[in-house]
């Protein structure tokens, strides 16, 4: 019997490691131990075939033979490399287009600076190490920036190598021994830096330094016309990291300002924004190409020029968006893809303000979930794109061009308040030009049959704007009077329309319709402007609130807490002209119009003897205008016919009113 079958049995009951021989200066070697050294050594005399089966898609038998085959020094560090023949370079990018096949791409990095460590080490001239290093870079953003694959020992080396080609671009060798102008090496050195920064806690100016070495990078290669190569990779890598770091918060003002200094700079070299670098004086023009803007990398410029907050209705012209970020915005919207159907969403709104129900819906997902399908989820962080640029054209004076843009905002954010008041006082504004249309000697044109119809056929909707905003915010004075405005010069439209010049002028269904009209305005600004006097006076009556540190910061959001001037006045004399309007009892209309004088005197109104218009005293001309109303109602009541003479006790009342 065989002295190995002899010691099976002991073999057997052994744990797969090596076992200590009794005899002295003899090793036992375990099964598995021989069947590894039998293995190595078959692989090794394959490595003739690894290019057929390389060939033939066999990576996984590729590798094995490759590793068994290349010697990098692991058994014994000290020891120096094989020289770097053209059969070793050969199977070592085999090795890395092997592992990337097989998709991993850890074990692929570690190969990868083996074999630039190898060529840049032998001074070996080839073509392959920037391919090797845009390798490594789609490994590192495949392990989203997780380098560990790469021994600790071994990082500091690849660091150095690719510093060394920085220094010779810095120097003036452009292509840097790479074959061609590129910015990949600052990239890598970037990400090692990120890299190592995710053990660190915390930044000292909040800023890490992996940002900082982007913008150093940006101030060497800018004047050298080399900042956007790549398709301006480095800066894209740059305003990305930069937007991050600005959303999580950079607590040092001057840290926080320059960064964003750099990420102005940035854009105008990636997208000549601003279009005028002598408005921004610390910009630079390094006289290169720009990128494309595309769909997808618009998303950080975006959030980079959007406000800090969002600009609400009632807010000043300054707070909007400036003239620069408008033109640059534009660019974005003309790059939305086709599958978020903009001009769909336009037409979805027209018909759902269209309908003949009196109301809105709380809610239109239902609908837009009906005009497609297939229709992707419009980006969240992009959501307030349109309103920024009707919010620029509403407090520009342009309500055409900002209804277009709230038109699709409101499909994408339904219940955004400031939106519906800006597109209902847009349309407001719109209307009362058609109305109010002139020549070019500023006389009122006479208003078409068809003008005439497109405005009974578009004021509801207006109406349906306001009465929507009224909703979503109903303890807002300052709504509720633009509202009753609205209405209230409908109401006089439709009174026109129905005197005696001009009622001949309509048909039987737009009699019908002017007369309903009439009487649905008429009722809204009486509802609106009495709801808003009387929420003044509530307000005027209301005690001191009393802080409650304890209370919950989140408001409501129908809680108006801007600061309103007191329109009393306005609201006393509103009120009279529906009054007066309805043929009401003149004392009732005249009652009002003296409220309005005793609210003005209240604030500490006068009528001097002589009013200048180009500097009037304060609420001298309301004071006036309330005066005016009062003497017209008068001479109205002594030439109407049916109503003069008034009784006694009535005239009386009315000479004691004029003499006040």
């Amino acid at each position: 019997m065989a002295i190995s079958e002899k010691l099976q049995p002991f073999l057997d009951d052994v744990r797969d490691e090596v076992v200590r021989s009794p005899v002295k200066n003899c090793e036992i070697f375990l099964q598995a131990r021989v069947d590894s050294f039998l293995e190595a050594q078959r692989n090794r005399s394959m490595i003739t075939k690894v290019t057929t089966l390389y060939r033939e898609g066999e990576y996984e038998r590729v590798r094995q033979i490759l590793v068994a085959n290349l010697d990098i020094g692991a058994a014994c560090p000290t020891k120096p490399l094989p020289d770097l023949t053209n059969a070793r370079l050969h199977h070592l990018l085999m090795m890395v287009d092997t592992l990337w096949s097989l998709d991993e791409y850890g074990p692929c990095m570690f190969w990868i600076e083996q074999t630039i460590h190898e060529v840049l080490t032998s001074g070996k001239d080839t073509t392959d190490l920037l391919n090797l290093l845009k390798s490594l870079e789609c490994c590192i953003v495949m392990l989203d920036g997780d380098m560990s694959s790469i021994p600790e020992e071994k990082r500091p080396r690849l660091v150095k190598h690719i510093m060394g080609l920085i220094l010779k671009q810095i120097d003036g060798n452009e292509e840097c021994g790479l074959g061609e102008k590129t910015a990949i090496a600052w990239i890598l050195v970037y990400y090692m830096i990120a890299f190592e920064e995710r053990s660190m806690e915390e930044f000292e100016d909040n800023v890490p330094n992996s940002i900082h070495f982007l913008c150093s990078a940006h101030d060497y290669l800018g004047p050298l016309g080399l900042c956007t190569l790549d398709d301006g990779r480095m800066l894209l890598l740059l305003s990305q990291k930069i937007v991050d770091t600005l959303i999580a918060g950079v607590d040092d003002r001057y840290a926080n300002d320059q960064i964003c200094k750099n990420m102005d700079q940035a854009l105008f070299c990636l997208f000549a924004h601003p279009s005028k670098k002598s408005k921004v004086k610390h910009l630079v023009d390094h006289g290169v190409s720009n990128v494309t803007l595309t769909w997808d990398v618009c998303k950080n410029p975006y959030v980079f020029l959007r406000p800090k907050k969002i600009p609400e209705y009632d807010d000043l012209k300054h707070l909007s968006i400036l003239q620069e970020t408008l033109i640059f915005f534009r660019r974005i919207i003309a790059l939305v893809p086709p599958c978020y159907q903009v001009e769909e969403r336009k037409k979805l709104f027209k018909k759902i303000l269209a309908s003949e129900d009196d109301g809105l819906p709380d809610n239109i997902g239902h609908l837009l979930k009906g005009f497609n399908e297939d229709q992707k989820q419009f980006p969240s962080v992009m959501r307030d794109l349109f309103y920024l640029l009707g919010d620029y054209h509403f407090k520009n004076g342009e309500p055409g061009k900002a209804i277009e843009y709230f038109q699709i905002d409101l499909t994408l954010n339904w219940k955004r308040i400031d939106a519906w008041v800006e597109m209902a006082l847009c349309q407001a504004k719109l209307m009362e030009d058609t109305i109010n249309e002139t020549d070019q000697d500023n006389n009122i044109c006479e208003i078409e049959l068809d003008t005439i119809k497109k405005i009974l056929a578009e004021s509801p909707e207006i109406l349906k704007c306001f009465r929507r905003s009224i909703e979503m915010k109903p303890k807002s004075v300052t709504i509720r009077i633009e509202g009753a405005n609205f209405a209230y010069a409908m109401l006089s439209f439709c009174t026109r329309q129905l005197s005696d010049e001009n009622v001949g002028d309509l048909t039987m269904d737009m009699f019908s319709t002017v007369e309903k009209l009439k009487a649905t305005f008429m009722d809204f600004a009486w509802e609106q402007y009495h709801a808003a006097l009387e929420m003044t006076a509530a307000k005027e009556n209301a005690p001191e609130a009393v802080v409650d540190d304890n209370a919950d910061e989140e408001e409501d959001e129908g809680e108006d807490n801007s600061i309103e001037s007191d329109e009393r006045w306005l609201m006393y004399l509103m009120k009279g002209k529906i009054l007066e309007k309805q043929k009401k009892a003149p004392l009732e209309y005249l009652d009002m119009y003296m409220s309005a004088v005793d609210s003005l005197k209240e604030q500490g109104a006068s009528l001097p003897k002589k009013v200048s218009f180009n500097a009037p005293q304060d609420l001298a001309l309301e004071l006036l205008e309330v005066y005016y109303r009062i003497h017209a109602s008068v001479l109205k009541i002594e030439l109407s016919e049916d109503r003069f003479p008034l009784p006694d006790d009535d005239l009386k009342k009315v000479i004691a009113l004029l003499e006040r």
